[in-house]
């Protein structure tokens, strides 16, 4: 057919099932968007015309409108491809599909921004070195602040008296935090601007060609960059928190104000305003715990039999009260603060992005609470013995069983792992740093890691070597270690496996729950038997 002139069909809409039906010789033309057939020699048209652009097409063929999108394949599809190249998979409604490749472009955007700027101040892992760069920059994270907290004190009168406030607390603390001489980090910053500049090119197609082929291959470059590895000094990644993200946190929510009712603003700034972490700790030091929170008995602070533990986003300890059948916080002073009655035993908890509490009751349901009203949100029939919140909303829960699923934000399961040969599965945590999940191999006696993308089994770790079973583990990602809690202590151990540490012998009796504070890298660690909680 050439580009001037051809002889098409009248043009009036047809479905595929009456184009199955065409007399011989009659013409269609664009598949799903057919058309009715008469005869070539009728209908002489000039085809420029005709050539109009497919808003949505079929990633496959691109002449096709899209009816559908398939979630497995981040791609759309027609008719065809649906019972063909997606047989089987995962598929959404067109509009549905678009909204979510919209949200997983500004989901993995704003994921890329936030690691390059926790990329932004190099690798070296001598303390002293990244105190010496930090000091240099001092005045110009002070100015930061300043310029970041001004805005949003523009944007909402009843937030500029916490905006402000917290702006002199944070130039404060940023002073007290930063002490030494100066000294550079630079040497590591090539490979870092490059990366850096990958995703700036991403980010700015994303903008500038919005469509539709454009955003697929952005989609995936995205996903592929999220994935990749860039070195960095896990104590200076954990510092940037501080002086990088707090920042762009804070710009975020105010770019959001628009779309966020002035009620809800107050718990949206407590997330954006966290206290900057300390720079690492030293595992082999741990010893005697600093602090006991708790006693034996049903009364406000007093706990019986506590398993699951979470830290929410003010700082507050979240406790999984299993023999008084409820969730109870605690600030970092050890002061109660609240409690969620939950009327079932509580086993695991985990705070969701939302700031909401995920409970698991110990076999029949994983519920999600409301952590100030304590209303019940909703819930999901995944028989749960501890669970572990995911960035994206997403819960990944351990069943008592050989069993680990992860449940996508809607509720619906997207993948069951039995692990390599799982027995009994109970404490479970993410591991953003290998994209994976970790599960402590309760009966075997050991900790299992699993991709977070499919369930398939990637390491074990402490096969042969923990001498009891094994109840709880949480991950600290600022030292790349994964902390388990066992029958008589605690136990630390990197991601390739190796021990580093151990300790609670003759203080633990049973630590069936461990939770990290990543602003501090405080480890609480409940001792069910001895109802309490131990601080390290």
């Amino acid at each position: 057919m050439n580009d001037e002139k051809a002889t098409l069909p009248c043009l009036h809409p047809i479905c595929l099932a009456c184009a199955a039906k065409k007399d011989e010789g009659d013409c269609l033309f664009l598949r799903e968007n057919s058309y009715c057939g008469q005869k070539y020699k009728k209908h002489e048209v000039v085809v420029g015309q005709l050539n109009v652009a497919i808003m949505h097409p079929c990633h496959h063929h691109s002449v096709v409108g899209a009816s559908m999108y398939c979630k497995q394949c981040n791609q759309t599809a027609c008719l065809e491809c649906f019972k063909t190249t997606h047989d089987g998979h995962c598929m959404q409604t067109l509009e549905n599909g678009l909204a979510t490749r919209e949200q997983l472009i500004q989901a993995k955007l704003a994921s890329l921004e936030k690691k390059c700027n926790g990329l932004k101040l190099g690798g070296n892992s001598d303390v002293k070195v990244d105190l010496d760069w930090l000091t240099a920059h001092l005045a110009t994270t002070a100015n930061n602040i300043d310029e970041t907290f001004d805005a949003m004190i523009l944007s909402s009168l009843e937030f500029a008296r916490l905006a402000s406030a917290r702006k002199e607390q944070l130039r404060r603390e940023a002073q007290e935090t930063i002490s030494a001489d100066i000294k550079t980090l630079e040497q590591q910053m090539d490979t870092q601007a490059i990366f850096k500049q990958d995703v700036d090119s991403v980010k700015g197609a994303s903008s500038s060609s919005p469509n539709n082929a454009t955003l697929a291959l952005i989609s995936a470059r995205l996903v592929a960059l999220d994935n990749s590895h860039v070195d960095t000094t896990p104590a200076v990644k954990e510092t940037t928190y501080f002086f990088n993200l707090q920042a762009v946190q804070v710009a975020t929510l105010f770019e959001a104000l628009k779309d966020i009712q002035v009620g809800q603003l107050g718990q949206l700034g407590k997330g954006a305003l966290r206290a900057p972490p300390k720079i690492g700790r030293d595992y082999k030091k741990i010893g005697a715990p600093v602090k006991i929170i708790g006693k034996e008995g049903a009364g406000q602070g007093e706990l019986l039999y506590p398993i699951g533990l979470a830290v929410d986003a003010a700082g507050n300890l979240v406790v999984g009260d299993r023999g008084n059948q409820r969730v109870q916080f605690f600030n970092k002073k050890g002061g109660h603060v609240r409690f969620i009655n939950c009327g079932v035993a509580v086993w695991g908890v985990s705070v969701a992005p939302s700031g909401e509490v995920w409970v698991a009751n110990g076999g029949s349901e994983l519920c999600l609470y409301n952590p100030q009203s304590g209303a019940l949100v909703r819930s999901i029939a995944a028989k749960p013995m501890y669970c572990a919140s995911l960035p994206d909303g997403s819960v990944v829960v351990s069943t008592g069983s050989p069993h680990v699923r992860l449940y996508n934000p809607a509720g619906v399961q997207q993948w069951e792992s039995t692990g390599s040969g799982l027995a009994n599965t109970y404490g479970v945590c993410h591991v953003p740093d290998i994209n994976a999940v970790a599960v402590c191999d309760y009966n075997n006696k050991r900790v299992q890691l699993m991709s977070l993308a499919d369930g398939r089994h990637i390491r074990t770790i402490g096969e042969g070597q923990f001498s009891s079973y094994v109840f709880s583990i949480a991950y600290d990602a600022a030292a790349k270690v994964l902390v388990v809690g066992e029958d008589d202590k605690v136990s630390a151990w990197t991601l390739e496996g190796q021990p580093v540490h151990q300790w609670g012998q003759g203080t633990v009796l049973t630590a069936y729950g461990v939770a990290i504070d990543p602003s501090d890298s405080t480890i609480y660690v409940s001792d069910s038997n001895n109802n309490w909680i131990l601080v390290y």
